[in-house]
């Protein structure tokens, strides 16, 4: 296109510049988005508490399930399970 031409208008009113896959975020969207997050990092953190507690009373690397050990390397992986592999929950 010339830098002197008009874009061409289009039938659906969106501007031939803007990108038809970008969505507007709206404020509700933008607030349940933030109370999801927060949701998620209150977990963590109670996840978090929890491994230090089991941690100071000798017991973080036990199953919780079995009391068997978790394994160093699922540890490893997962610093907050609580569980060994044989009693971890489905994935999903």
């Amino acid at each position: 296109m010339d830098h002197d031409e008009a874009a061409e208008p289009t039938t659906d009113g969106a501007d031939p510049g803007e990108d038809p896959t970008q969505t507007v975020a709206t404020p509700a969207y933008d607030r349940a988005a933030d109370l999801h997050v927060l949701g998620q990092v209150d977990a963590d953190l109670a996840g978090l508490e929890a491994a230090l507690e089991r941690l100071d009373a000798g017991g973080y690397d036990s199953c919780e399930v079995c009391g068997g050990p978790i394994g160093e390397d699922r540890l490893r992986a997962r610093p907050l399970t609580r569980t060994c592999a044989a009693h971890a929950p489905p994935a999903v």
